[in-house]
């Protein structure tokens, strides 16, 4: 950098990434000792993958963006197809988002409240109006308390409580859990349709400037063209951007029903292996 620049440049360059470098360090390390104090390294794990896949998708916009890209594909789109589908799929990004901190956050309830059972073989499952309590614990309101305690009502009122069929309830933890999804999942095959949409409509655009031509003299066919490229364009880059939305999508709303199924999974498991001898 010397040979570019002026001394005085370089070291004003080295000083400044250096001051953030520390800066970044000291602010990284008090949060990370502080969401693993207060939330296990479970959260810390989970935060990192987040804000990698963020600054990744971060990085790629900007990339669009100062290639030109976004501009070309995107914002060229007469028809505003194009523009629809990246509304549609940044919200349900966002979406995506909010279920993916809400299933962190719910199996961290589980998984804690399976390390508080192991470290208490004996402590008793009680309802409360409070809530549940296990032991000597009040237990946080989560989706896997509300299943306990409906399971601890049925127990209640029934003898003996292994015999008990929690299929009903199961059932309706499985939709609490990834019902949500599925408007997901129609927003996958909307995406695609409007793609297909713009197929249609840019083949239209392209064929109906053959038909309202009258005459083909050279000013009339470079129209022709001009307007058969356009239509073309739009029909090409719907399509492209239509199946790119998603698939990306489908990626994110597959991961997140995975991990409902663990989510649903986790907790039915400690409800068939614990709960009965726990129920007080």
């Amino acid at each position: 950098m010397a040979d570019l620049a002026t001394k005085r440049a370089t070291s004003t360059a080295i000083g400044i990434s250096g001051f953030f470098g520390y800066l970044s360090g000291t602010v990284s390390g008090w949060g990370i000792g502080s969401l693993s104090q207060h939330h296990g390294w479970s959260a810390v794990f989970n935060m990192v993958i987040a804000s990698s896949l963020l600054s990744a998708l971060l990085f790629a916009l900007w990339l669009c963006w100062t290639q030109g890209l976004i501009a070309t594909y995107v914002l060229s789109d007469p028809t505003w197809i194009s523009q629809a589908i990246l509304g549609l799929f940044v919200a349900a990004c966002g979406h995506c988002g909010l279920r993916a901190w809400w299933l962190a956050r719910e199996l961290e309830q589980v998984t804690s409240i399976m390390r508080r059972a192991r470290a208490e073989p004996d402590a008793r499952l009680q309802r409360e109006d409070a809530g549940l309590r296990l032991g000597d614990t009040a237990l946080p309101p989560s989706l896997a308390s509300e299943y306990f305690t409906a399971v601890l009502g049925k127990y209640a009122h029934t003898a003996p409580p292994e015999s008990l069929d929690h299929a009903l309830l199961t059932d309706l933890l499985a939709d609490h859990a990834s019902g949500s999804h599925e408007g997901g999942w129609f927003l996958c095959g909307l995406l695609l349709k409007l793609g297909l949409l713009g197929t249609v409509i840019g083949f239209v655009m392209m064929l109906g400037s053959i038909a309202t031509t009258d005459s083909f003299d050279v000013a009339t066919l470079q129209r022709m063209l001009l307007a058969m490229g356009l239509g073309m364009k739009v029909a090409l880059y719907t399509t492209m951007i239509g199946l790119i939305a998603s698939m990306l999508l489908g990626a994110q709303y597959l991961a997140l029903d995975r991990a409902a199924d663990r989510l649903v999974g986790a907790i039915v498991h400690f409800a068939e292996t614990e709960l009965a001898r726990r129920a007080g």
